[in-house]
């Protein structure tokens, strides 16, 4: 690499021409020797001081992870220690208190003397009868001796808004309903039998406000915790008018997008252009760009 240099400052320059040029590059290389003498000599000094320094760090650092294995050692063999925070008095319940807020709501007293719903059913069974519901109705089991006919049952729900059951004149519900039915699709009572002999009589109402979940068939009847209750999976049907256009809406909007089609508003514009080019024939839109993002 020197030789190097040198071959370059005599073909290239006329430093090494003059009579002082071997004195001038002495010099020179003395002046750079000796500063990267003192370089070395203030590396040589640091490098145990940074040795030291990173030997305090790592021993930090293993206190540091062996401390809470050997805390454990140290308070059972030692008295008068402190208590750690995890054990001391009043931490367990703390820690419960952060993790009901955390999680589900705590129930209020009322809540708690609320019946716990049926998983399957939704609703609950009773000695007289039994009740369920879903999301678009809402049914009623009643047990029936196996002389019981229809003519010994009543049952009337006209107005949607009150029910009454009884049961060879006995009342078994009756009372206002807990939400209104829609009179009109609800199916009319049944008798069945099963295979074991078990006759029933059977009513499924129809709700009026679909999407929301009963506590109770009538009001006075004991009523379970409708926050306790699973709810099943809704289809499209079950949503009323309006959310049901409006899903629908956006399913056709999401589809048309990936198929690279107008989405429904976009269509509209485009319907109400046709219309207004067909209203002023007299205008050219021949050059016109329209667009309907």
């Amino acid at each position: 690499m020197v030789d190097t240099i040198f071959s370059f400052l005599a073909r290239h320059t006329s430093v090494l021409s003059t009579p002082d040029a071997v004195s001038k590059v002495e010099a020179l290389l003395s002046k750079y020797a000796r500063q990267a003498q003192q370089q070395a000599q203030q590396q040589a000094q640091q490098q145990p001081q940074e040795s030291k320094q990173q030997a305090k760090d790592s021993e930090d650092d293993v206190q540091e992870i062996i401390t809470p294995a050997a805390a454990k050692t140290r308070g059972a063999s030692s008295q008068g220690e402190a208590t750690p925070a995890s054990s001391a008095p009043g931490a367990t319940a703390k820690a419960n208190q952060m993790s009901t807020e955390e999680g589900e709501e705590e129930e209020t007293e009322e809540e708690k003397k609320l019946l716990q719903p049926e998983r399957s059913s939704r609703g609950y069974k009773f000695d007289k009868y039994e009740w369920g519901q879903n999301l678009r109705e809402v049914w009623v089991n009643v047990p029936l001796p196996a002389s019981v006919t229809g003519k010994q049952c009543e049952i009337d729900y006209e107005d949607g808004n009150n029910l009454t059951l009884r049961i060879n004149g006995e009342t078994i519900l009756e009372g206002k309903l807990e939400k209104p039915i829609d009179v009109e699709n609800t199916t009319p009572w049944t008798i069945e039998t099963d295979l074991r002999g078990n006759k029933s009589l059977n009513l499924v109402m129809s709700k009026k406000k679909r999407m929301e979940w009963w506590s109770a068939v009538v009001e006075g009847e004991p009523r379970v915790n409708i926050k306790k209750i699973e709810p099943e999976n809704a289809s499209i049907n079950d949503l009323e008018g309006e959310t049901r256009d409006m899903v629908n809406k956006m399913r056709y909007d999401q589809q048309a997008k990936m198929l690279g089609k107008p989405t429904i508003d976009e269509l509209t514009k485009m319907e109400a252009l046709e219309k207004f080019k067909k209203a002023h024939p007299e205008l050219d839109f021949s050059q016109a760009k329209v667009n309907f993002k």
